[in-house]
């Protein structure tokens, strides 16, 4: 699923802009914000919840003669249409929650413990796939609930290699360990695992030729301010954190520089540096949202700006999307 995606058409499907849907889901606009941007993922049910609770209102809205709010009928793709026939099937008592069905009738069957959702890893060609799950949250809020003096329990994560179906477990789950998505380069993938009891950062490899992990990189906790947005990058593999108008590369070189308000980091290529930055003004029908890609130099020197989206293709080429 792409979640981003996902999000933002179900917030457009009842014309909000980010500050009223945050006012009417409770979810926080930064939170909102960085879901939209790929900045952070959440949890892979919150879209269905979403969809829940848009339908449930505007039946219940339907049911009192009006719809609480103004309902039109947008684009979606093919994520959020499952995500609110699921929402449909689940009001009229067809299927319970969290029920999805029986994968060993209509797919290969895979023990991957619980994790319920994978996704390509990024930079791979297709062959490799990952899993995590968020008991304690994404690795910020593990974080914060390492710092209030609770217990961490560790993350599960998983390696699913396409067309075979074999499940890989590359790190075992040790209390006070905490991860984030890997990435793909030169027949390996890098994985960010964060001991939060050792205060260390370490940077691991997985092979994927011998199947074996090693430690690639070290770093102290104390070397960043937080793990808010903390993750690796390609290509050359990089460790990088965004906060607010605050962008660091922290590994393999240090570099540090302001950007935009709406400006998010998804790419690197050799000397330069992706930003997706999207816009969005006006209220009701007047409302529009659009994005832009920025190019910056290490220096963060803007040196293009593109209408429309870039993205990394398996084979190492850039599409401009516009």
């Amino acid at each position: 699923m792409d979640t981003a995606k996902t999000i933002k058409e179900l917030r457009e499907s009842v014309n909000m802009n980010r500050k009223e849907f945050s006012e009417h889901t409770g979810i926080p606009v930064r939170t909102l914000e960085d879901w939209e941007a790929g900045r952070r993922t959440p949890p892979e049910y919150i879209p269905r919840l979403i969809a829940y609770q848009l339908k449930y209102e505007e039946l219940v809205g339907k049911e009192d003669g009006g719809i609480p709010f103004d309902v039109r009928v947008p684009r979606y793709n093919k994520d959020t249409i499952a995500a609110i026939n699921e929402a449909k099937d689940i009001m009229a008592g067809k299927i319970e929650a969290k029920t999805y069905g029986s994968a060993k009738e209509l797919f290969e069957e895979l023990d991957t413990d619980t994790i319920s959702y994978i996704e390509p890893v990024p930079g791979a060609t297709g062959e490799w796939y990952f899993g995590l799950d968020h008991e304690q949250g994404d690795l910020f809020e593990a974080e914060e609930l390492f710092r209030d003096g609770h217990v961490v329990k560790g993350q599960k994560l998983c390696l699913v290699h396409y067309p075979d179906g074999q499940v890989f477990w590359p790190v075992p789950r040790m209390e006070g360990h905490y991860s984030e998505r890997p990435v793909f380069l030169e027949g390996s993938i890098y994985m960010l695992d964060v001991d939060f009891p050792g205060a260390e950062i370490r940077i691991l490899r997985f092979d994927c030729a011998d199947h074996q992990t090693s430690l690639h990189a070290l770093l102290p906790l104390s070397s960043v301010k937080d793990c808010y947005n903390l993750q690796l990058h390609i290509a050359p593999l990089m460790l990088s954190r965004q906060c607010g108008n605050e962008f660091e590369i922290l590994w393999p070189e240090r570099i540090s520089f302001r950007m935009g308000d709406h400006d998010s980091f998804f790419l690197r290529d050799g000397e330069r540096l992706f930003f997706n930055r999207w816009h969005e003004e006006g209220e009701g029908v007047d409302y529009r949202f659009w994005e832009e890609t920025i190019i910056r130099d290490l220096e963060g020197n803007e040196i293009q700006a593109l209408p429309g989206d870039v993205m990394l293709m398996p084979n190492g080429e850039l599409w401009h999307l516009k």
